[in-house]
Order: structure tokens, then C-alpha cells, then sequence
């Protein structure tokens, strides 16, 4: 399996490989697959590193010739590491794109990167808030690299990056290949069975937060929801991404010329062994209110995209509750409809009878009703176990 793992800059796609690859390691290979190489892991920046003197001064050279032939150099390099090895597994790091003094650009030649020969490729994306604060110190312990990216420049990258990752099947002119968007902050075991099992049911799980995260009864109510869905099945789970507290934030914080960010104010991932966990040492998080105030806007934009683009990666959508309190709400109502008119896969919903008599609720007819966890767990692997037998 050779995975091309991309993601801007401030996502720690090197811990997240390593974490996944000691899963991997664990899984095929006896925890002896790293040691005996038969697990590759490499970083084309980590190489250009080894090249230039100055990876700032790489950057910043405006010579469109010379940070190619450094690209393709270091590239050059990992090639023949590779042909030189035994790996069965091979996870390769790099940016697609890079941003500098507000341009973007990249060095990739890619004719060279074709000869990777990639099966998969997976862009990391965490929460914007922690990719600042991971560049904001990078740059203090580091002044000469002078890296500041404004959270509109953090969310304009993550786009970039997406967006060139899906052009290569017709860049590396290989139909089949899949870019799967994937949040750095989920479990090592979902990557596993999104990548090596790909008959596990990928399911994206749908639940209200807005409404829900004051209160510390429904919110362990959801994260019940979520764990046995994780449990069982091939989950991407919207909450691996919080970015809509920071217009909350600033909202709460009208005075303050920095919004503060304290790691409570995020609703806990709560789940074990993630790529790369919540950083408790960044917190709190106090960033400049005018970036935050330039970035409301995009980022209820960027979370409906983010979480379509997650449903057509999923093969069926697992709701919780959708009439939770006896009230709409609004994202799970946008993504029922998403999931039911305009990209149409099977869903399953949780609706108890105390949310209401489920033949007059508004979702009767958008997918199968099922009162119970347990009810909506048995469809799903039904559902899975059908798919498997080609029905």
C-alpha cells in the first residue's frame, strides 16, 4: 500500500504517519513490520531540508527554477530509498501547495511524483485555531523563519491543498485513485479501515451540536452515539473539527482584543488513540479578534462544505435524534436533505419515541427510522453485510 498524505502547513502530518504507522505495525505485522522495513516513511520537505542550507531562504527565493530542481532532487533521493528497500508499506508526506508574502505556488514536477505510483492519498486537516498557534510558535522559537499566517491565509491553504490533491487522478493520470479528506484529530483506527479494509461500512455520523453542547447530559448522550459507532464501523465524525466556537467565542468576548480559546471551549473528540490528539500545552489560545472576525464568515461556508464532501465519502449517513427536543435542527436537517436530494446514499436515523411519533415528523420518507442505537447498529450491519455480497 503506497499513501500520499498531504495537508498545508501547522497540520503535524509527520506525528499522524507515525501514529497510524505503529498501528499498522501492530496489526500486519506483529510490531515487527517497522524494524524490518517492511514500513516506509518519508517527508519531502524533511529531504529539501537536507538539500538547502535554508529551507526559509528555499521559499522565499522567487525562482520558480531552483525550488524545482530542489523538489525534484529531494524527490529523487526518497525514489531511490525506496527502490533500495523491502517496504510492503510506504506512507509519503509533502505539500501540494505551498503560500508565501500571500502567493501560492509549488515546486512539484509532476511527472516525477508519478513514478510514486500512489493507491491512496489522504489530506490531513485540524482545527484552524491549532494549526495558528502550532505556526505562531514555531516562529518564536524560530524568528528567522518570520511565518505568520492569518487564520483566513490558514483556511485559504487548506482549500488550496484540497483542491490540487483532487486533481491528481487526472495529474498522475490514474482514474481510480480517491483523495480522502480526513481530520488529523481522528482515531489511527479509522485511517486503518478507511485504507486497508475497504469493505468496512464508511459511515458519516450526524448529530446536533449547536443545540447540544451547553449541556453536559447530551453531550455524553452524542458522545455514547458516537463511541459505538466508532466501535464497529469506518466513521468520519464532524466533531474530529470545531472551528464554529470561534464566532461563539467572539460573540462571548466583546471586549477582549484577543479571543480566547480555552480547551474546554471545544467539545472533547473523546476517543482513543488519535492521529494526533488535542494539545493540552497550546491552550489557552488567544488570537487576534480581527482575524477572527475576517474568517466568520468563511468558516460556516467551509463547515458545510467540509461536511458534504464527507458524505460522498461515506456510504450511508447515521443520525442521531434528528428531531432532538422535539426542534430542528438546522446542520443535521442540511445534511439529511444533502444526503437525500442532491448526493443520494442510504440513511439511517435514530428518532426515539419521546422526540415524537416518527410517521409525522418531518423526516418520515428521508431514510430508515430506527428507535434505538441498537436498531440503527443492526441496520447498518445489515446494510454492510449486504453491500459485501454485492445485493
Amino acid at each position: 500500500m503506497r499513501v500520499l498524505f498531504v495537508g498545508q502547513t501547522g497540520v503535524e502530518k509527520d506525528q499522524a504517519i507515525r501514529n497510524f504507522a505503529a498501528l499498522v505495525d501492530r496489526r500486519r505485522y506483529r510490531n515487527r513490520g517497522i524494524g524490518l522495513g517492511r514500513i516506509g516513511t518519508y517527508c519531502v520537505e524533511s529531504e529539501i531540508k537536507n538539500i538547502v542550507q535554508d529551507f526559509t531562504s528555499y521559499l522565499s527565493c522567487q525562482n520558480e527554477t531552483i525550488q524545482r530542481d530542489n523538489w525534484r532532487c529531494a524527490f529523487q533521493r526518497i525514489l531511490a530509498q525506496i527502490r533500495g528497500a523491502r517496504h510492503q508499506d510506504i506512507y509519503l508526506a509533502m505539500h501540494l501547495a505551498f503560500y508565501r508574502d500571500s502567493n501560492f505556488f509549488s515546486p512539484v514536477d509532476w511527472q516525477l511524483l508519478r513514478r510514486f505510483r500512489p493507491d491512496a492519498v489522504v489530506t490531513l486537516i485540524d482545527d484552524i485555531y491549532d494549526v495558528w498557534k502550532r505556526i505562531e510558535d514555531r516562529t518564536a522559537s524560530n524568528p528567522a523563519s518570520a511565518s505568520h499566517f492569518r487564520l483566513r491565509e490558514i483556511v485559504a491553504w487548506r482549500s488550496a491543498e484540497t483542491l490540487v490533491a483532487d486533481w491528481l487522478p487526472l495529474i498522475l493520470r490514474k482514474p481510480s485513485l480517491r483523495n480522502f479528506v480526513v481530520a488529523a484529530k481522528h482515531p489511527s483506527e479509522m485511517l486503518y479501515r478507511l485504507l486497508y479494509e475497504p469493505a468496512k461500512l464508511r459511515v458519516y455520523a450526524s448529530f446536533p451540536i449547536s443545540k447540544t453542547r451547553d449541556s453536559r447530559s447530551k453531550r455524553a448522550e452524542i458522545d455514547s452515539f458516537r463511541r459505538v459507532l466508532h466501535r464497529r464501523f469506518c466513521v468520519f465524525d464532524p466533531l474530529t473539527i470545531d472551528e464554529k466556537i470561534l464566532e461563539r467565542l467572539a460573540k462571548q468576548q466583546k471586549r477582549r482584543r484577543g479571543i480566547q480559546v480555552r480547551i474546554s471551549d471545544r467539545w472533547a473528540v473523546g476517543l482513543r488513540n488519535q492521529m494526533c490528539p488535542v494539545e493540552r500545552r497550546f491552550y489557552p489560545i488567544v488570537v487576534p479578534r480581527e482575524e477572527v472576525q475576517e474568517v466568520t464568515a468563511a468558516i460556516g461556508h467551509h463547515i458545510s462544505e467540509r461536511d458534504y464532501r464527507l458524505i460522498r465519502q461515506a456510504n450511508c449517513v447515521a443520525v442521531y435524534r434528528p428531531y432532538y427536543g422535539k426542534s430542528l435542527h438546522e446542520g443535521v436537517s442540511a445534511e439529511i436533505k444533502y444526503a437525500t436530494h442532491t448526493f443520494p446514499i442510504p440513511r439511517f436515523m435514530v428518532f426515539p419515541n419521546r422526540d415524537g411519533d416518527p410517521q409525522r415528523s418531518p423526516f418520515h420518507g428521508h431514510g430508515v427510522l430506527c428507535g434505538s442505537v441498537r436498531k440503527l447498529v443492526d441496520n447498518l450491519r445489515r446494510f454492510e453485510q449486504n453491500a459485501r455480497r454485492g445485493r
